[in-house]
């Protein structure tokens, strides 16, 4: 199991140095269990587990999955939403920008974007993307 302090660590070192992810806080327990779930379904030790992820792309690509918090609702974080309405994109209107959204998840914050950009009548290139391949 994943009981050792040493194999978490690694573990988000791992998921740090292929994702840019850092495991924290209460997030580091919902790895943990995942991981625990995983090793298990795999019949496998923590060590063999940290083997597959360094040497396995298709599960490293899984637990990176399980890294994502992916928390995505259409409008969020209203703030950003009414500086760009209210300061920016008045001075955007004679021309195309592009807005990249890096971390969009399931996409509704891009999808906001364009409507807002609707809304104000400013022509925009829109790209969404997440690391989690579930996600898109």
């Amino acid at each position: 199991m994943i009981d050792r302090e040493k194999e978490l660590e690694k573990i988000c070192k791992i998921i740090k140095s292929h994702s840019g992810i850092c495991v924290n806080g209460a997030h580091t327990e919902f790895l943990c269990s995942y991981i625990k779930k995983r090793i298990e379904e795999l019949n496998i030790g923590c060590d063999e587990f940290i083997y597959r992820i360094e040497h396995d792309s298709e599960e490293l690509t899984r637990l990176i999955n399980q890294s994502t918090i992916n928390e995505t609702y259409f409008f969020r974080e209203e703030k950003q939403f009414l500086y760009l309405k209210n300061y920016v994109f008045p001075k955007c209107k004679d021309r195309t920008i592009t807005i990249w959204s890096a971390a969009c998840s399931t996409g509704e914050e891009i999808l906001s974007l364009a409507m807002l950009c609707e809304e104000c009548g400013v022509k925009a290139r829109l790209y969404g993307t997440d690391i989690d391949s579930n996600a898109l």
